[in-house]
């Protein structure tokens, strides 16, 4: 206790092994064991009920004598699923398994029909109004909203938000279907300490999660002895009690989400809620992973356009922007016709070019002494010619005029004669006070129950306003490209630059 009390909660709840975490949710069967077999290595302790079979021990069966299944039935590639429906009759009705083949053996789960499946929806006009990606940047949210909308008419449930996940892991809901009487969160942002990492990476592994009722007590599992059931691509597995607690301070009684996935990465999740708890069926769960994927090809679609766009139009800039240098060198123009192309190759609100000449300076900048001292400390840097930061007096322990220095993108042009200086070119982005409108203070520590030491996620989320200085757009992958563009094309390395 004495390690995690000094780590604090919120490290301790990072290192929770969901995957491992033992018992499942009530609302189905699990079988599990190793790939050099179908013996059942661990069940569900109530399996033998669920299934009707004749008194006696689950655990070390062979799946064949409890369903009609084998391992060929199970996908080949690790992490893929496959569902059959109406695979065996139950008690409950009949019910479908879903099959998974883990990185080192195999899960069968098995479900019963959804109580609380909606009226059968017409599910093709809504998948063709997700492929109907936006074409420019102000039909974005639109598109949003419509999925939004249509996953709540699949699944019933009273709230449906589309979550977007920002480069620095806090959440912001961009689209939101919900009852009159729910409270709203479109618009504020939620703190990173919201979703975990482990729960992140979780939610990779699998298309979508279901909770159908936060009070539902846990099953638990029975074990071969040396068995290690892995559930990490479990649609059953438990649910974090503190992640159970945070959905009751939201006066939440079921949820359900879909992850969106775009190039590899989690850009985005589909999150539903409902006041009452609220049993889907894999069927009407798979409709609603059908939407979010065409959602997601969708938004790859337009994401894939609008790089495109930039590309060219960076090309442009580019081989316009040379040529001016040229021209500069040359004599041919001075050196006030380069500002407008350097500041616009990079948005940046100043430009510096610094040489054994002395300093050249274009737009806003620094005073002479900030910048010497910001090439003083680019001078000692080692590695790439091309370095970036969005915190450079953070970076450069200086301190600074961060209306005119809050950011840096720096090229370091070495010279291939010797006695002759290295040139260094600097673009700066001023700050931009920013006001984020927050729901809840992401400031305030959840806090441990000083009781039982578990963790007691924030209660409030109302909205909280904060406003924060010394910020600015990161510079992101296209600008280091168009840095390193530019040293290649301007032939920096063996023209007149050096």
């Amino acid at each position: 206790m004495t390690d995690e009390t000094k780590e604090g909660p919120l490290s301790t709840c990072e290192r929770e092994r969901l995957e491992r975490i033992g018992p499942i949710q009530p609302c189905g069967v699990l079988l599990g064991g190793d790939l050099s077999d179908d013996q059942i290595c661990f069940a569900s302790a109530d399996a033998v009920a669920w299934l009707s079979l004749s008194e006696g021990q689950m655990l070390g069966r062979y799946l064949g004598e409890v369903v009609a299944l084998t391992l060929a039935d199970f996908p080949s590639a690790p992490g893929s699923r496959q569902l059959i429906a109406g695979l065996v009759e139950s008690p409950r009705g009949w019910m479908d398994a879903v099959l998974c083949r883990t990185a080192t053996g195999w899960l069968a789960e098995l479900e019963p029909p959804g109580t609380d499946d909606p009226p059968t929806q017409v599910v093709n006009p809504l998948l063709r109004e997700m492929f109907q990606a936006p074409a420019a940047e102000s039909e974005w949210f639109g598109y949003a909203a419509a999925m939004a909308d249509a996953v709540r008419r699949t699944t019933g449930y009273e709230r449906v938000m589309v979550y977007r996940f920002l480069p620095d892991t806090c959440g912001e809901v961009i689209a939101e279907s919900t009852a009159d009487t729910l409270p709203r969160y479109l618009g504020p942002r939620f703190p990173a300490a919201d979703s975990t990492c482990i729960a992140r990476d979780l939610y990779r592994q699998n298309s979508h999660r279901q909770i159908p009722d936060i009070q539902a007590v846990p099953v638990p599992l029975d074990i071969l002895p040396g068995a290690n059931p892995d559930l990490g691509r479990s649609d059953l597995r438990a649910v974090s009690p503190v992640h159970l607690r945070y959905l009751a301070n939201m006066r939440v009684a079921a949820s359900l989400s879909f992850l969106i996935l775009v190039g590899g990465n989690l850009w985005r999740l589909v999150a539903c809620h409902h006041r009452r708890p609220r049993f889907l069926s894999m069927t009407v769960r798979e409709q609603c992973m059908e939407l979010t994927q065409a959602y997601a090809l969708g938004i790859s679609a337009f994401l894939a356009h609008q790089r495109l766009r930039r590309i060219s139009g960076l090309n442009t800039s580019l081989e316009t922007l040379v040529e001016f240098i040229l021209d500069v060198e040359e004599g041919r123009q001075s050196a006030a016709t380069l500002e407008r192309g350097l500041l616009d190759l990079f948005q940046a609100s100043g430009a510096v070019l610094v040489d054994d000449r002395g300093m050249a300076y274009f737009g806003q900048v620094s005073t002479p002494g900030e910048v010497r001292a910001i090439d003083h400390w680019r001078i000692g840097q080692s590695g790439d010619e091309v370095l970036a930061t969005d915190r450079l007096a953070t970076a450069s322990g200086l301190t600074l005029d961060l209306e005119r220095a809050a950011e840096v993108l720096a090229v370091r042009v070495r010279s291939r004669r010797a006695g002759r200086p290295d040139r260094r070119f600097y673009w700066f982005r001023s700050e931009q006070a920013r006001t984020v409108r927050w729901a809840g203070d992401p400031n305030k520590d959840a806090g441990a129950d000083p009781a039982t030491a578990v963790l007691n996620p924030r209660r409030s989320f109302d909205l909280w306003v904060e406003t924060t200085c010394g910020l600015c757009a990161p510079w992101d992958d296209l600008d280091l490209m168009a840095a390193r563009l530019l040293l290649q094309r301007s032939g920096l390395r063996a023209g007149p630059w050096v």
